[in-house]
């Protein structure tokens, strides 16, 4: 499949190790995404956008008010 990409990528990497990427429109998403991850039992160690111009900057997910309110949630239901 081929396609151009429309929204931000995202480089998320575990504390394994492991890494992979995901397309998202905003933060918020990614932080809702993470969140998911940590509840599924994967730690989260950094996340990294990809820019056009080649740049990686850290995106602080594990700060983001999105964030803390969604894992709130996922350990208040389980």
């Amino acid at each position: 499949m081929l396609r151009k990409i429309q929204n931000g990528i995202y480089c998320i990497t575990s504390y394994t190790g492991n890494r992979h990427f995901v397309e998202c429109d905003s933060e918020d998403e990614v932080a809702a995404y993470v969140a998911e991850e940590e509840r599924k039992g994967y730690t989260v160690t950094s996340v990294t956008r990809i820019c056009t111009d080649g740049s990686r900057p850290r995106v602080a997910v594990k700060s983001n008010p999105y964030y803390k309110k969604t894992i709130k949630e996922f350990i208040e239901k389980f």
